[in-house]
């Protein structure tokens, strides 16, 4: 009975000695943004694209990598002397003077990544916004046109805008685009804000519903009403005085259509021809539809 029992003991140790130095299965220390927000297994690891972004055909872009854990004792306590001021500036949040000389610590809450300002992606042009008043600036700020979603919610859109809108819209160079997207140091300024906003407008219904609910909507519907309800608000402040530009404006707003309104394609491709026609777009001259060579049609 003793030797039973002693076996028993042996085995039982045996096992949990096994199961202890069995090894664990490694997950990939890092993940691309398509394949994250999918939720899908990603081997960037191991290639350059991923076979998800590659087969998709979709921009692969690493994630950044996570930053190790901190114990509440050796976290910092985020207090106005320790706040990055700068960073606040450059994403629209400016600290009143009360708060800022305030001699006792007071903690603010991080800045919605869903609603960003404008500001935050430089390729944007918002010179135009300073021919118009403070109540219509403040107006345009109250519907949502001077604020985009985060990055990569931002980048969903634009890569679904080129899967279904440009195959049978051309009206952009895609690798121009994507050039200038990636490098907007280079390229400060340079691409219309109401232009952006109607392509994003124009990409709402061929996204996840998942991507739409991270911008706050509650559905696929709701996110194409005020995406298309910004880009036009927008483009009746007549902020882009390249006809090109206006002409691609109103071409991407003709995709809207609404029981209440069934005549809205028909004006917005009115739109487009009298643009056309004013940029001598119908003559027999090539032009391609883009922002650095609309100038030289």
């Amino acid at each position: 009975m003793t030797l039973g029992i002693i076996s028993m003991e042996s085995t039982n140790m045996s096992d949990t000695s096994a199961a202890i130095q069995r090894p664990r299965s490694k997950r990939a220390p890092t993940a691309c943004e398509y394949c994250h927000q999918r939720k899908t297994r990603c081997d960037l690891v191991h290639v350059s694209p991923c076979t998800n972004c590659r087969l998709d055909k979709i921009p692969c872009v690493r994630r950044p990598p996570r930053k190790p854990s901190m114990t509440p004792r050796s976290r910092p306590r985020l207090t106005t002397k320790n706040i990055d001021h700068s960073t606040h500036s450059a994403l629209g949040l400016t600290l009143t003077a009360e708060r800022a000389g305030s001699s006792r610590s007071q903690a603010f809450p991080p800045p919605n990544m869903n609603r960003l300002p404008f500001s935050y992606y430089v390729l944007l042009n918002g010179a135009p916004l300073g021919r118009l008043d403070e109540n219509e600036i403040a107006i345009l700020e109250s519907r949502g046109c001077l604020h985009l979603p985060s990055r990569p919610v931002t980048e969903s859109l634009i890569v679904h805008y080129f899967l279904y809108i440009h195959p049978s819209l051309p009206i952009l160079d895609e690798p121009e685009f994507w050039r200038m997207y990636s490098r907007p140091e280079q390229y400060s300024g340079q691409f219309s804000l109401t232009l952006f906003q109607a392509m994003l407008f124009a990409a709402s219904p061929f996204v996840p519903e998942y991507v739409v609910r991270q911008c706050g909507f509650d559905s696929l519907l709701a996110a194409r009403e005020a995406l298309y309800c910004r880009a036009k608000l927008l483009q009746s402040q007549s902020l882009d005085s390249d006809h090109v530009v206006s002409a691609q404006i109103a071409l991407l707003l003709s995709f809207y259509n609404s029981n209440t309104d069934l005549t809205s394609n028909s004006k917005w491709l009115t739109t487009a021809i009298e643009h056309a026609q004013a940029n001598y777009a119908t003559s027999t001259k090539t032009c391609f539809f883009s922002q650095t060579s609309a100038a030289q049609c």
